[in-house]
């Protein structure tokens, strides 16, 4: 018997007997007070070193920054992005297991801290395994206010992306009143943008537009360039869905040049470009659109961003089936769901599926389209995405399938735009 099992390159740990048979020795030999000493020296390490990745995978994100200031120095140190993100990954086996156990050691603030610390990388990422539950567990070992809301916050988003809008919806609402108790600006500019997400997923998109306004005020008063731009973008989508575009692209516009005083390839950047992108397919501008979708997609592999990269390839999909480019349409559709499925994010996926069975159905493959189309209506329909449930009705209906009374009924603004611009 071996008593150390590699998992992966570099990476061991004691076999199950030897890992059972130490941890009754430590118990038996050591003082409760010198493995508590221990334990505290490995939170702190994870901390600190975490919190310092974190920035280096994120330098422009202000929140990150006050948080490993906090969480002190490590001694690693991270070059640039791409080692911050090599360290995560590698580490967050280790730092999903050692927050759960200090929530339940005497250490709720190393659980609290990590799930703040991790929550822009683990989304951006999209690794939602372990991430609900490292939220949850800040939730429940959160102190004050402050840490509530922020907690709360980082569920919804959690939740968002799932596509489990009434469960995101709720944490956001809970992240603003704590916010709010606790007079956290930034906080309750985050939670009036998250909360217009609710207002757009359920049709109110004018609602949506107020709150997304109120919030950028909000952000730019605190000098929070990131939470402008999500706000511009919040707002910019519900324009869309108002059949806005011109008012739109303005937003949209704003939105990438506030992101570009983030720094140099940012997150930020890289939504906002295809943000624009969308906005000027709409409108009819296909030079623009193509050029951003390029550019979009550049970017997001630089960033290794696997979600950007998939919504940026249905992007150029759509632009090719436009143009009559059936091959080309279903080789970028097809990428783009291949990405979406591994990420795991159902929204996306959903609208992936329905793009995609337009250009299958233009190559003549329709019983293939009839199935991605069902596939995304069955799927929106347990989320209840009404927008994706109607674009689905609707491709089936076009085919043959389905009672296009129903889908008139469903979703009227169907009829007022071409593209579904989606939530990340």
């Amino acid at each position: 018997m071996n008593l150390l099992e590699e998992h992966g390159t570099g990476r061991f740990e004691l076999h199950d007997l030897i890992r059972l048979l130490a941890s009754d020795q430590a118990r038996d030999e050591d003082p409760a007070s010198v493995r508590r000493t221990a334990l505290d020296g490995l939170f702190d390490f994870y901390r600190a070193t975490a919190a310092t990745a974190a920035t280096a995978y994120a330098p422009h994100d202000q929140e990150r920054i006050e948080l490993t200031q906090q969480a002190g120095l490590s001694e690693l140190r991270f070059a640039d992005r791409d080692e911050g993100r090599a360290w995560l990954d590698r580490e967050r086996p280790n730092l999903l297991a050692t927050a759960l156990h200090a929530a339940d050691h005497g250490r709720p603030e190393y659980a609290i801290a990590l799930s703040a610390v991790l929550m822009y990388y683990l989304g951006t990422a999209s690794l939602f395994a372990g991430a609900e539950v490292l939220h949850q567990t800040a939730i429940r070992c959160a102190r004050s206010d402050h840490e509530r809301g922020r907690s709360y916050n980082n569920l919804g988003g959690l939740y968002w992306r799932l596509g489990q809008y009434a469960d995101g919806r709720a944490a956001y609402q809970q992240a603003l009143r704590f916010a709010r108790l606790a007079g956290n600006r930034v906080g309750e500019a985050s939670g009036l943008s998250n909360v217009a997400l609710g207002h757009y997923r359920l049709g109110d998109y004018e609602a949506a537009v107020v709150c997304q306004r109120e919030a950028c005020g909000l952000f730019e008063a605190e000098g929070n360039l990131s939470g402008m731009t999500t706000a511009l973008a919040g707002q910019g989508w519900a324009e869309l869905r108002l059949n806005r575009p011109d008012a739109a692209l303005v937003l949209f516009e704003q939105g990438l040049a506030i992101s570009r005083k983030l720094g140099v390839d940012t997150f930020e950047e890289a939504f906002a470009l295809n943000n624009l992108a969308v906005a000027h397919e709409v409108l009819g501008r296909a030079d623009e659109a193509w050029r951003e979708y390029e550019q979009a997609l550049e970017l997001s592999r630089r960033l290794s961003w696997v979600n950007g990269e998939s919504d940026n390839l249905n992007g150029l999909g759509r632009m090719h089936l436009a143009a009559g480019q059936v091959d080309e349409a279903l080789t970028h559709h097809l990428q783009a769901l291949d990405l979406a499925v591994r990420l795991g994010s159902k929204p996306f996926t959903i609208e992936v599926r329905n793009d995609y069975a337009h250009a299958l159905q233009a190559a003549g493959r329709t019983t293939e389209a009839v199935e991605q189309h069902r596939t995304a209506l069955e799927d929106a329909e347990r989320i209840e995405d009404r927008y994706e449930q109607a674009r689905a009705s609707a491709g089936l209906t076009r085919i043959g399938v389905g009672n296009p009374l129903v889908v008139r009924a469903r979703v009227p603004e169907l009829e007022r735009t071409r593209t579904a611009p989606r939530l990340t």
